[in-house]
């Protein structure tokens, strides 16, 4: 029943996806060019984060750590991908930008 449940969920948020979450504007044309640096660091930035938290705060209240993982992770990734993406070899080998074609 679980499978069944998630299985028309998902059609549920693909079709009202497609309806109503077809547009375009300032921020998801932004995200549309950076997204795949957010899909490549974003687990590298997560347990970073949430080490150092548990680590040096190890009775934060859950929530507060979620929540600082979850804005890490989202800045930390788009950081770490402007960084990777200036220099040319490290672009190439972690995320398969070959030279920019002017």
């Amino acid at each position: 029943m679980c499978n069944v449940y998630a299985w028309f969920g998902t059609l549920g948020i693909l079709a009202f996806m497609k309806k109503w979450g077809n547009f375009e504007n300032a921020f998801s044309k932004w995200m549309r060019k950076k997204s795949w640096g957010l899909y490549v660091f974003h687990y590298l930035m997560i347990a970073v984060c949430g080490w150092y938290l548990h680590t040096l705060c190890p009775s934060l209240a859950p929530v507060i750590v979620y929540l600082l993982v979850a804005a890490a992770a989202f800045a930390g990734s788009f950081l770490l991908y402007e960084i990777m993406s200036r220099i040319p070899f490290i672009r190439w080998c972690v995320l398969g930008i070959k030279k920019e074609k002017k």
